[in-house]
């Protein structure tokens, strides 16, 4: 199972800071599980196993697993600025514990904030009509080289690597 093979990849430290936070924060748990099954599943029903690399569907993965973590939590917790800083705090500390490059980093941060931003500005649309404009944003995703590039980009915009 993806879940055992990603658990199995974190050292004791970063296992029980994932925990520590879970714990804290359980009432996040069911949305998020929820969101993240359906991401995966749309993501590789849109590009396959291609998400996996820097591309264009890289960034849209970031960007939906953020919407709809927040489109979950919101439905379950009834709480937009809860909802709002768990997603965050859920998206940061993956990619804390799963070490990437400066810049992968760097990306994956610009997009998940997008995703959040994205949500903000579309919340009165239906999912399904969001995930098809993610599509559609990443579709049109800006390739960059360096981090100064995903910087001078505004938060509408997804970005992914020139490679």
């Amino acid at each position: 199972m993806l879940v055992g093979q990603l658990l199995r990849n974190l050292d004791t430290k970063a296992l029980w800071k994932l925990l520590g936070i879970c714990f804290s924060n359980m009432s996040f748990i069911y949305p998020t599980f929820l969101a993240t099954k359906k991401c995966i599943r749309y993501t590789e029903q849109e590009f396959g196993d291609q998400h996996h690399t820097n591309n264009n569907s890289n960034a849209f993965r970031h960007a939906l697993w953020n919407y709809l973590i927040l489109d979950y939590s919101i439905q379950y917790l009834n709480s937009e600025k809860k909802s709002l800083h768990w997603a965050k705090k859920i998206t940061d500390l993956h990619e804390e514990l799963f070490k990437n490059s400066p810049l992968e980093k760097a990306m994956d941060d610009h997009n998940n904030e997008a995703g959040r931003v994205f949500y903000l500005a579309n919340k009165s649309c239906s999912r399904t009509e969001n995930m098809k404009s993610l599509k559609h944003l990443a579709d049109a995703s800006l390739a960059i080289q360096n981090i100064s590039e995903i910087k001078a980009q505004s938060q509408e915009q997804l970005v992914h690597l020139n490679e």
